[in-house]
């Protein structure tokens, strides 16, 4: 049994949270850490046992002004598993907010017990892996982020994630290795952020209004990646034309989650949504 539940310092984002998922080969980005933990410092949960020794954590990330949520980060040490350990922090975490509307990103064969805890299926998403490509592509409306108004790029995100999310977007993209907006006629009309992981890069989120933005904030955000470098993309099985764009670069499906809501799948504009941001957070 856990003698305590208790908040992740920032410290241990690093030292156990993202230690832990790159053990378990989730190849998060470097800088997740201080990323996430901007987004809610009192979102990720450590658990601890009478020896002091922490054996599990897990995340549930509230968004301010919604009563959207996620849970990730739901990891036991291997030579603690099977021992009720996990559940108990489960149970104990999700139980304090009720209210909210709570997602996920589970793995198929979790999917189960997830139902047994209230969580509905919604759709599948998709990992895409592949390298760099040298293609032509049209930069004319392409602009770096910092050439643009922050609170544009906060208000076209929103309109593709269910919930604001200020001061995790201002650390996202001070974090990232690059960040690109498609801006014409003073509109924001796509937006995307690749950032460095242990293996590579992944890009997300990457928001457009159109197959050819995507192809095109694509196309910038890996023009000065090395070529050997493994590029990572998740969509959403249900924008036809993410799928078209990973197929056009030849990329491979190398991971697949369950997408699930304790409540309702939100209403955004899942047409422009071409990349999500990460499967920790949402």
């Amino acid at each position: 049994m856990l003698k305590t539940i208790r908040n992740a310092t920032k410290a241990e984002m690093d030292s156990v949270l993202i230690a832990w998922a790159r053990n378990e080969g989730w190849n998060p980005g470097t800088c997740d850490g201080e990323n996430f933990y901007t987004c809610d410092n009192n979102g990720f949960w450590v658990g601890i046992t009478d020896n002091d020794e922490i054996v599990c954590c897990m995340s549930l990330v509230k968004y301010p002004e919604s009563d959207f949520s996620f849970v990730g980060f739901y990891i036991v040490k291997p030579e603690y598993r099977g021992q009720h350990y996990g559940y108990d922090m489960w149970q104990n975490i999700i139980s304090r907010f009720p209210e909210r509307n709570m997602a996920l990103d589970g793995i198929s064969a979790q999917v189960g017990n997830y139902e047994k805890n209230g969580f509905i299926f919604s759709n599948y998403n998709y990992r895409y892996c592949g390298k760099p490509s040298r293609k032509p592509y049209d930069n004319r409306f392409l602009r770096n982020t910092t050439e643009v108004s922050f609170e544009l790029i906060v208000d076209y995100d929103r309109l593709h994630f269910p919930a604001k999310r200020h001061d995790f977007l201002k650390s996202w993209i001070k974090n990232s290795s690059k960040s690109i907006v498609y801006y014409k006629n003073y509109m924001i009309k796509g937006f995307g952020v690749i950032r460095k992981c242990f293996d590579g890069y992944k890009i997300g989120p990457l928001f457009c209004d159109s197959y050819d933005i995507a192809y095109n904030i694509l196309m910038s955000l890996t023009s000065n990646i090395d070529e050997d470098e493994n590029i990572y993309l998740d969509i959403v099985e249900n924008n036809i034309k993410a799928t078209e764009l990973v197929k056009d670069l030849n990329w491979t499906n190398v991971f697949n989650t369950s997408r699930m809501y304790t409540k309702s799948c939100p209403n955004i504009k899942w047409s422009g949504v071409f990349g999500l941001t990460t499967f920790e957070i949402g």
